[in-house]
């Protein structure tokens, strides 16, 4: 995987372990050990590392971001984080959701955007936009945008899917043939963040599909694949270099 211009990114396999126990739960010493060994032989900081922290609960995070100074450290619960903080590392563990890493060398900011289904149908990359378009003058134009390995849409299939908008996933669903919705998820995300205006030259997303590949945890193929020995969460992780 190759850094963003100005940043480094790395995103963990099933080779470095589990890193979190998701589902909103909090990570166990064992997970720490792991993301710790992962972030030092990759060349980050763990210590004072800003971790996005997603809970499907209640008070979901679906939209919620939340801003990395120098002193944030630990879990944030929200969806998205970002920092001008040269430095400062940011993880996000995920099993099949979209980890984006968006960076824009103008105002010089980091984000890490958790685009699972219910924050990529809420528009949670709009509302980062205007946030560090209000904070930082961050112009969408400028920015530079990596995609993780994610379900892809064979394998991305729902009982359900009402999204507000509609208009804006036609393309990125369809009906499969065991009779559920099916939805591209990274492709739908490229295509918002194209219509804020990043450069088409300036996204890169991964098509390696986390249901299929054995070299990723993937939850949904450990608990809907019969693939238990698949469960756990990768961790990507980001910093501003310079």
């Amino acid at each position: 995987m190759n850094d963003i211009p100005s940043i480094r990114i790395k995103f963990s396999s099933i080779e470095d372990g589990s890193i979190a126990a998701g589902g909103g739960s909090p990570s166990l010493p064992e997970h720490d050990v792991r993301s710790v060994a992962f972030l030092e032989k990759h060349g980050f900081e763990p210590r004072g590392r800003a971790r996005v922290f997603v809970t499907y609960l209640p008070e979901n995070t679906y939209t919620h971001i939340e801003r990395a100074d120098q002193d944030t450290a630990g879990a944030i619960k929200c969806d998205a984080l970002f920092t001008t903080v040269v430095g400062k590392t940011i993880t996000l563990p995920v099993a099949d959701c979209v980890a984006t890493v968006v960076h824009d060398p103008v105002t010089r900011m980091l984000g890490v955007l958790h685009l699972g289904r219910h924050s990529s149908v809420a528009g949670l990359i709009e509302e980062f936009a205007i946030r560090v378009a209000d904070e930082l003058g961050s112009d969408p134009r400028d920015w530079h945008v990596w995609m993780s390995p994610s379900l892809q849409i064979a394998n991305n299939a729902l009982d359900y899917f009402e999204p507000p908008h509609s208009s804006k996933w036609q393309g990125f669903m369809k009906s499969g043939l065991d009779g559920k919705i099916h939805i591209d998820a990274p492709g739908h995300n490229r295509n918002c963040f194209e219509r804020l205006g990043v450069a088409q030259g300036n996204i890169s997303v991964s098509s390696i599909d986390t249901y299929t590949s054995k070299r990723y945890f993937s939850h949904r193929a450990a608990v809907e694949g019969g693939q238990p020995e698949r469960q756990g969460r990768m961790m990507v992780a980001a910093a501003l270099m310079s």
